[in-house]
């Protein structure tokens, strides 16, 4: 909180980290390739050094706030639109502790660089269809036949072919898993996403609700979404806290 204060208002180009905005440029450029819709042209864009203009007001807490600014920079809003923002900045300018607690929770965000791939994983993940059902479920059944097999006949053969297909499924698991550990971290950060909705659902600073009723319906929409990621996210939490523990344990003896 007190780094927050002492930041505000200041230009963030002097920041420590203002190197980091610059080197991840083109991570930030990702969602407006994905969803833009045209805007200012990259020729006029550079003529302006619009780019510049972006680190001057560069505030932002989160990855996915950086390149929504980004975007907004590249289209220009309309009237309404801008109008909702002045309010929201002008009220947040007022008041401290509720800006100071959405920058709190906007900066659980975070900014690492696997995160600005959201948008581009985004589509990934709705194209995304399994294949090969049919036979790892083959692989399945082999391997508790082969279990079976080993335990009631008591045979080395049965006993290599259940090892043999334990390896296979083990293969497969790994080699599927590093294809897919791309798609766990966008769920992760889906899950930051809607957590950080609910927060704002709570807390919403204006009278004027068209935005949050927004908000409202697309959790609603989400929310199997929302369930499915949380549960996922504390696993995931939950294994490496484990590994961690574990790690610590092992260097520690």
């Amino acid at each position: 909180m007190q780094m927050f204060r002492q930041q505000w208002g200041c230009d963030p180009r002097d920041l420590p980290a203002a190197y980091m905005s610059r080197d991840r440029l083109k991570l930030t450029r990702l969602y407006y390739e994905k969803y833009g819709r045209g805007g200012t042209d990259d020729v006029t864009w550079s003529d302006l050094e619009m780019d510049e203009v972006f680190f001057r007001i560069n505030h932002t807490r989160s990855f996915a706030g950086e390149q929504i600014l980004y975007l907004q920079l590249h289209e220009p809003a309309e009237e309404e639109e801008l109008s909702f923002f002045e309010n929201l900045a002008s009220l947040f300018g007022q008041d401290e502790e509720g800006r100071l607690l959405y920058e709190y929770r906007l900066n659980d965000l975070g900014k690492s660089d696997e995160s600005y791939y959201l948008p581009v994983m985004l589509g990934v993940i709705s194209d995304y269809v399994p294949n090969n059902i049919n036979f790892y479920r083959c692989l399945q059944l082999l391997l508790v036949s082969f279990l079976a097999g080993m335990i009631v006949f008591r045979s080395a053969l049965w006993g290599g072919l259940m090892i043999s297909v334990a390896l296979i499924n083990l293969m497969i698991y790994i080699v599927t898993k590093a294809k897919m550990e791309h798609m766990f971290y966008a769920l992760y950060n889906i899950c930051g996403i809607l957590r950080f909705c609910r927060f704002a659902e709570n807390t919403w600073p204006l009278s004027e609700s068209s935005v949050l009723d927004q908000v409202r319906f697309d959790l609603e929409l989400l929310k199997n979404t929302e369930r499915a990621a949380g549960s996922f996210t504390a696993k995931k939490k939950r294994h490496l806290m484990i590994r961690d523990i574990y790690s610590q344990t092992t260097s520690g003896g």
